[in-house]
């Protein structure tokens, strides 16, 4: 019986074996990545993407041609906006159409728009942004021989940019160009034009030979054209030249010429013949022939009349005025100064009236009337320093008009560079979608094709296990057959045995035979009981496999829900991180854009308050031997110092402000604009007064009531008086060292601040007097240097290490006391930072002020 038990064992064996290996695969495949991940190319953070390329000539035609479109539309719209005014506008659209037709290479169409950006400067005033595009615009004509301009009107360009900046040589040098070729081709009138302007250079320069000789080259010119008006314009000005040489008979000649070439004609140009006037009454007020100059004079006079011209009538008054002076008729004098001082108002020129009020002044000294003459020297003051104030406005708004241009060209061109960006970002994000998209596809078809071999494994697998359940039942089957025939067999062994001994023994055939038949019957029985058994063991075995195949499609499935669900989360998480990478991008191109632009504001900042500073050849011509340390902590400083003369005295003064950095340079900006109006506007000169009126108006601007304020400034303030040999000196806080034939001296400052200290009801400034032949050495300086933390225990620099400091050095060369100035901070400063603005300066005083500083 356990012959029939084994092959079942065998089955149920391999059952559970292939139960535990079908759980474990499921269980993997849930462990495992999504299909197809190990495939896919994710993008490091920080690469860059492939820059798109064509590889059809038909495609890469077409992007040419979209270029020089967007080229053309834009030239278009900066040619409509220069004609409206609007300068900023035009030149956003040129520079946009120079990018396209860089990208084409277009060398001819990008040579025009330089050459339309530099006409604009020009139309805009900025003379050295010009020259910079007409230079780049001649260096493509030349390196690409670009045929469609011209080169000498370029150069005439150019020269013209060149002597608006001062820099003749290159002026000359593109004039003299424009010049030979025009030469070559005997054009006279563009001849003439080059050599006029040419002639106005050499006058700038003060090179009266070569003025002359063009002057005369232009006077034969004019001969041979025969303009007369002209001709006699040229006359009036060779005839200028040789009165600045002291030429007179020439000179007389010429002027003559000129006068009578302009009567001949129908209709004189007034203008020549009253230069021409003038030009040769100077000639004769020279030589001392004053009634011929009066003659010519009236003459004048009549025709600038006729013409109210009120500055001609001005300047031709005083100059009346002036022969009467100099034959001692201060009566007439008198007259003809008033009524030019009555044309001057007339014409609003204040050059003119200052002229003719200091004329008024001189004659009135002569009649005796010096109260008048008194008022005619102060009107004559104040018009100076207005205009020196204007002139000082003038120049101030010019250099903020081309720091502005400057800076709007560099946020175009950064606009044009960042709208570049984005295209070429946005072709990127095109391609990597494009990419990504086709990915996609490709993992689809992946996980289709996997879906389906999986499918063909598992048909697989259920058709093996069918086979090895038939093959178990039909060995199953085999082993039964045999098992009731081997049962037959002994039955019929049995059997003959059983007649044998009925034979032999007839006495117990009968109980051996039931026996038999008992025995026979039990054996029928136990086979009946062993089919129902084999017949149970076949159906639990099914059972099983059914339950087998059941578990084993349960992990599948299981299997494939986890790797969706696991799919799904990757995805979500996948899109968290790119859309978390994005903002952190855009926050962090936020974040740099802004400090671009501070810091961009804050150096402009700086441009302006080092424009208000002294300029460096004003400086050295009142303290030729001086030198000056300034180290702002931050790009604008809330340090500063100051020169100025007023009434034949020099003004000097070094301030502190409140803070450093932007706080403090707008302090700076305040107490520089307070101080000049109050020694210059008010005409303060005494130290200590200034001092006193500068912490009025300090505290009034800043509107400082409470005892808690603390915004102001600390100043000392030298005036220089280098007639009288002396200086006077009050501060505020801040000290004055110096060295004297008594050796090293201080001068302590009051202590009060300038605004900020409104605790105080009086504040006053001492003041003290210093005889400059007895002083060799003068230094100012901040609280900065002396208050900076270093050294090995990381103290305070100290006063008493500067004042050793200064009195070590005070004998060098300045140029050496700066460097060791510096020297030593680096030193002392070591691995600190800088705590506070720096500044010292130092000035060096000759033994006799009178024949050195001062001397303007």
């Amino acid at each position: 019986m356990t012959m029939c038990l084994n092959p079942y064992r065998k089955i149920r064996k391999a059952v559970v074996v292939l139960l535990g290996l079908s759980l474990a695969m499921g269980f993997c495949m849930g462990q495992s990545l999504p299909f197809g991940t190990e495939k896919r190319n994710f993008m490091m953070p920080g690469s860059r993407p492939n820059q798109m390329s064509f590889n059809n000539p038909a495609q890469a035609d077409n992007a040419r041609n979209e270029e020089e479109m967007k080229a053309e539309s834009q030239l278009a719209r900066a040619e409509t906006m220069k004609q409206a005014g609007e300068i900023r506008g035009a030149l956003k659209g040129y520079l946009q159409a120079l990018t396209y037709f860089e990208k084409v290479n277009q060398q001819s169409k990008q040579t025009g728009v330089l050459l339309e950006i530099g006409d604009l400067y020009e139309l805009w005033e900025v003379p050295e942004r010009a020259v910079d595009y007409y230079n780049r615009a001649l260096i493509k004509i030349n390196a690409h021989k670009v045929k469609e301009y011209n080169v000498n009107e370029l150069q005439l360009k150019m020269a013209e940019c060149y002597q608006k900046l001062e820099k003749y040589e290159k002026a000359e040098y593109f004039f003299s160009e424009s010049l030979q070729h025009y030469k070559k081709l005997q054009n006279k009138s563009s001849y003439r034009f080059v050599l006029t302007h040419l002639s106005e250079l050499y006058q700038q320069e003060n090179k009266t030979d070569k003025f002359l000789e063009v002057s005369l080259e232009i006077l034969e010119i004019e001969k041979q054209i025969g303009d007369v008006h002209s001709l006699s314009r040229a006359s009036n000005n060779v005839g200028y030249i040789f009165k600045s040489k002291g030429d007179w008979a020439k000179s007389v000649d010429y002027f003559s010429e000129a006068i009578e070439m302009e009567k001949k004609t129908q209709k004189p140009d007034t203008k020549t013949l009253i230069s021409s006037y003038i030009n040769r009454a100077s000639v004769y007020n020279q030589k001392g022939r004053y009634a011929q100059a009066q003659s010519d004079l009236q003459v004048a006079t009549r025709l600038a009349t006729v013409e109210n011209d009120y500055v001609q009538l001005a300047d031709l008054h005083n100059f009346t005025a002036m022969i009467y002076y100099n034959t001692h008729d201060y009566q007439n004098a008198y007259r003809s100064c008033n009524l030019g001082v009555k044309s001057g108002q007339k014409s609003g020129n204040r050059d003119v009236q200052v002229r003719n009020y200091k004329t008024c002044a001189l004659i009135l000294e002569k009649l005796g009337d010096y109260k008048e003459a008194f008022d005619y020297q102060r009107l004559c003051s104040d018009l100076k320093d207005s205009i020196f104030i204007e002139e000082k406005r003038k120049a101030s708004e010019t250099l903020l008009k081309r720091l502005n241009i400057e800076r709007t060209e560099k946020e175009l061109k950064l606009l044009l560079t960042d709208a570049e960006k984005s295209e070429i970002e946005y072709q990127k994000l095109s391609l990597e979608t494009e990419k990504k998209q086709k990915n996609l596809e490709l993992l689809t078809k992946e996980n289709a094709l996997q879906e389906i071999t999986f499918k063909t494994q598992s048909l697989e697998k259920e058709k093996a296990l069918q086979h090895f359940q038939m093959v178990a039942e039909k060995q199953a089957a085999e082993k039964k057959l045999e098992a009731m025939e081997l049962e037959q067999k002994n039955t019929a062994f049995e059997m003959v045995l059983a007649k044998q001994e009925l034979d032999q023994k007839s006495k117990q055939s009968k109980i051996k035979l039931l026996e038999q038949e008992k025995k026979l019957l039990e054996k029928n029985k136990k086979l009946q009981i062993s089919q129902l058994e084999s017949q149970t063991s076949r159906e639990k075995y099914f059972k099983a496999v059914v339950i087998l195949g059941s578990m084993t499609l349960v992990g599948v499935v299981f299997g494939f829900i986890q790797i969706r669900t696991r799919n799904a989360s990757l995805k979500l998480k996948q899109a968290e991180v790119e859309e978390a990478n994005s903002t952190l991008g855009e926050l962090n191109q936020l974040i740099v854009n802004k400090n671009r632009s501070i810091t961009d504001s804050i150096n402009y900042a700086r441009s302006i308050q080092e424009s208000i500073l002294p300029d460096r050849s004003l400086w050295t011509s009142v303290f030729p031997d001086s030198f000056i340390y300034f180290k702002p902590k931050d790009i604008v400083s809330g340090d500063f110092y100051f020169l100025t003369k007023a009434r034949n005295k020099w003004f000097l003064a070094v301030s502190d402000c409140t803070g450093h950095g932007v706080p403090g340079a707008f302090m700076s900006l305040i107490g520089y604009n307070l101080l000049t109006s109050i020694i210059e506007t008010q005409g303060i000169s005494d130290p200590a007064h200034i001092l006193h009126e500068l912490d009025i108006q300090v505290n009034r601007m800043l509107k400082a009531q409470s005892k808690e304020s603390r915004d102001g400034m600390e100043m000392a303030l030298c005036v220089f008086d280098f007639e009288a040999g002396q200086m006077e000196f009050a501060s505020s806080m801040l000290p004055l060292y110096g060295m004297s034939a008594n050796g090293f001296f201080e001068l302590k400052g009051s202590r009060f601040s300038i605004g900020g200290d409104v605790g105080y009801t009086s504040k006053t400034f001492k003041k003290h007097t210093l005889d400059l032949s007895q002083t060799t050495a003068l230094y100012l300086c901040s609280d900065g240097y002396q208050d900076q933390l270093g050294g090995p225990d990381s103290r305070r620099f100290s006063s008493g290490r500067l004042k050793k400091l200064l009195e070590g050095i005070h004998q060098k060369p300045v140029e050496v006391q700066n460097k060791l100035i510096d020297f030593t901070m680096k030193d002392w400063l070591s691995k600190e930072h800088q705590l506070d603005d720096l500044m010292v300066i130092g000035i060096q005083l000759p033994k006799n002020p009178d024949s050195g500083s001062g001397q303007v």
